[in-house]
């Protein structure tokens, strides 16, 4: 019989720079490039002002003027020229006693301050789970590659094993046929940030080989994969967070339902 390929896909995509940062780094990154924050520091900044801006009317208010003037008469007569100036500055000052509506104000803006600072505290605190969320997603996502890999490297020598023993005539074609479905499984995610998912993977996979078998991984059960895998022409599905016992299980009831077609 004639084995195909490996064609083991993962629609993961891991920033090299997200595996080297912590937590912290992160997180200080976030503080400074996140549009969400950044518009609830805006808000803030520009809340403070309103309180000044208040308390202004109940300042003294200071207003100066001034004029100047200056004649020069001449005439023919004797004595007749004359020359002459006069000029005054006033200065206003009024400092109001009482001022109900003005008082208001600073009111609700000493009020309207302590608002846009609970909603800074709210979007730090929004920042910090967000960026935490991230994080974990990415430290999952890499766990699940690392086991991915182990799986690749225990079926790859499975189907070495089943080829070798298929040509000696120690097992059966069911023996070979079945780890090299093993072998020809894909496991794709279904969403990736930035990057291609997996409907879209499968679809570009399929046109390298038609028979590729696949499960469709995410975290969002709602999603209309998770609920019809074959609708979308996977075998089955598997729900994240999942465990290397989750894996073997999907995997092997993916497998058996394949070789059973098959057969």
């Amino acid at each position: 019989m004639q084995f195909k390929p490996l064609i083991l896909a993962l629609g993961l995509a891991l920033s090299p720079a997200l595996q080297a940062a912590n937590l912290g780094d992160i997180y200080r990154e976030a503080l400074a490039n996140d549009t969400q924050y950044a518009a609830a520091r805006a808000a803030y900044q520009a809340g403070l002002e309103a309180l000044p801006q208040a308390r202004s009317a109940l300042l003294p208010q200071v207003g100066i003027d001034g004029n100047a003037r200056y004649n020069d008469v001449r005439t023919s007569l004797p004595n007749g020229d004359t020359q002459h100036g006069n000029g005054a500055v006033n200065l206003n000052a009024v400092q109001p006693l009482f001022n109900k509506a003005s008082s208001v104000q600073v009111d609700q803006a000493e009020e309207q301050v302590k608002i846009v600072a609970r909603q800074l505290d709210l979007a730090g605190q929004d920042l910090i789970l967000r960026t935490a969320k991230a994080y974990f997603d990415v430290l999952q996502a890499q766990d699940n590659v690392g086991l991915t890999r182990a799986q690749k490297a225990a079926i790859t020598e499975e189907l070495a094993a089943a080829k070798r023993n298929f040509e000696v005539g120690t097992v059966t074609i069911i023996d070979a046929q079945e780890a090299q479905a093993r072998y020809d499984l894909a496991i794709l995610d279904l969403t990736i940030p930035g990057g291609m998912g997996g409907v879209e993977t499968l679809a570009r996979l399929r046109q390298l080989d038609g028979n590729l078998k696949a499960l469709a991984s995410s975290g969002y059960c709602s999603d209309p994969v998770m609920s019809n895998p074959r609708g979308f022409g996977f075998q089955g599905t598997l729900v994240k967070p999942y465990t290397l016992a989750d894996v073997g299980r999907v995997v092997a009831a993916a497998l058996r339902s394949a070789v059973g077609r098959e057969a």
